[in-house]
């Protein structure tokens, strides 16, 4: 796989904004790639790189997306990628202090830049043998053996774990910051994380340029969720720490990314959320706070025909689940909240809508989950669908979701007068009950996260009350009309554009 850009439009040497995405657009669909080509396709007088982070040189590159003409180039960097060298060299390393920085700057609060400064001198042939380096040199493996001797906690626990996670860490980091950086007036990342970390790279090389973040959701409560959960680190009990309920060396892993978020908001010259809830949390976690504000997302309401929901048919009830089927949606709370109804109510049937190739064995243990429930009757994956046109077709729209920032799929709803049942994440809440100067009134129930019980119950009233259900879809499509609609999102990011070019200095 190339990492160089792989599709180019223009000539044209500098572009004004480089996007710089993780994980998604234009190879994976869902909210936030659906954000950034609306972004692409409405400004056709700007110019546009676009940084995608790829998990590694196997990653699929093919895209979701009709690629518009104003993006120039598309860069995919694999953040983890292939090296072939000897097992273990005996040489010293060329740029060992680099790699001492690079060890302080993320495990012992060194300065970011000091090893940026280094990491920009470098040529490519020394990128390429540091990344070797890292791997293979036996004077990093007695670093690393030093650092686990000198720490009390560490040796404590086993080396293998030790010595596995750590070099998967710095290697992932350090092949991120290595990777070419294109010049560009305005560097937009969409995340803090490995985007955040490649954009400060960018900033550093770059300081007259203008550098933006917009946060769909807090990366680092997002990657906390990912890690407690995953079980590569856990091999015993005694790996635990009873405090943070997760094990020692996924602390490790938490820790580094908070690093990598606090040194993005550094750089940040304009830091915005979705949704003042986040804003409030970009703060505490060491966001400045005068650089802090939020830019509703937008729904382009001409889509969408908006359809006063007085009731529900009884003998014909459809639930629906509009989204990807990840771990990050958890689909099996609803798949549980499903099987509940399915006791309560004789003509019920719930359908899922939305890509499953993301998390093949998330979606696998999904339908597992069907099965062992006996709901295969009542409970279907449809695939993707347009959601104009699957909005229609149910009563209620669910979304069980761990993390959000602010979901495209509650706008839509109200837009199409389908009332919504959202766990209380991100910006879910104010979309359905209001917030700051929206007091319209609710347009669904809001839940706890990961609690089926509570799911269930919010759509049983959504059933039973007609009242309260013909309410909530008059509320929610005078709601998206008038906070979430597309022209007033567009309008606010041109005007931001438009400033950051303009006091952006890099000619």
């Amino acid at each position: 796989m190339n990492t160089g850009a792989i599709f180019k439009m223009s000539e044209k040497k500098i572009a004004d904004i480089c996007l710089i995405v993780e994980g998604s657009y234009p190879y994976i669909r869902g909210g936030v790639s659906s954000w950034v080509h609306q972004i692409l396709e409405n400004y056709s007088e700007f110019t546009f790189d676009l940084i995608v982070l790829v998990a590694s040189e196997d990653t699929p590159l093919v895209p979701k997306y009709e690629l518009p003409k104003n993006l120039n180039k598309i860069y995919n960097y694999p953040i983890r990628r292939k090296i072939k060298v000897p097992i273990f060299s005996k040489k010293k390393m060329k740029n060992f202090s680099l790699f001492n920085k690079f060890f302080n700057t993320f495990f012992k609060n060194g300065s970011f830049e000091e090893l940026s400064e280094e990491i920009l001198k470098l040529k490519d042939k020394d990128k390429t043998r540091l990344l070797e380096e890292s791997l293979y040199s036996e004077q990093l493996f007695n670093y690393m053996n030093d650092f686990y001797q000198n720490s009390k906690e560490l040796k404590t626990k086993p080396y293998i774990d030790f010595f596995w996670s750590l070099r998967s860490i710095y290697f992932s980091f350090l092949s991120v910051l290595l990777y070419d950086v294109p010049k560009a007036k305005v560097y937009h990342t969409i995340a803090t994380g490995y985007a955040g970390l490649f954009s400060t790279i960018c900033k550093a090389k770059y300081p007259e340029s203008r550098l933006l973040i917009t946060e769909h959701g807090i990366y680092t409560r997002e990657r906390k969720m990912d890690i407690t959960i995953a079980d590569w680190a856990d091999r015993n009990h005694e790996e635990y720490d009873p405090k943070n309920n997760i094990s020692l060396y996924k602390n490790m892993w938490e820790d580094s990314f908070e690093v990598i978020s606090n040194t993005t908001y550094k750089y940040c010259d304009e830091i915005i959320s979705l949704n003042h809830k986040n804003n409030q949390i970009q703060i505490a976690e060491s966001a400045p706070e005068e650089k802090v504000y939020f830019v509703r997302n937008g729904i382009n309401l001409s889509r969408f025909n908006f359809k006063e929901r007085k009731e529900i048919d009884k003998k014909n009830i459809k639930i629906g689940f509009l989204g990807r089927v990840v771990k990050i949606k958890d689909v099996k709370t609803f798949i549980k909240a499903a099987d509940i109804l399915n006791n309560q109510y004789e003509n019920i049937n719930f359908l899922i809508a939305g890509p499953s190739d993301e998390d093949k064995d998330y979606f696998q243990s999904c339908e597992d989950l069907v099965k062992a429930l006996n709901l295969e009757n009542n409970l279907k994956f449809i695939g993707m669908v347009k959601p104009e046109n699957f909005l229609q077709e149910v009563d209620i729209i669910v979304l069980t979701s761990l993390s959000e920032g602010q979901p495209l799929v509650i706008g839509e709803a109200n837009a199409c007068g389908v009332p919504c049942v959202v766990t209380d994440v991100g910006g879910s809440a104010e979309m359905v009950i209001g917030g700051a100067e929206d007091t319209i009134g609710p347009s669904g129930v809001v839940t706890k996260a990961v609690n089926p019980t509570q799911t269930a119950k919010g759509i049983e009233k959504l059933i039973e009350d007609k009242t309260f259900y013909n309410r909530c879809s008059i509320n929610g499509g005078e709601r998206v009309n008038k906070f979430y609609d597309e022209k007033t999102f567009l309008k606010r990011y041109r005007e931001i554009y438009k400033d950051n070019i303009s006091k952006s200095e890099l000619k």
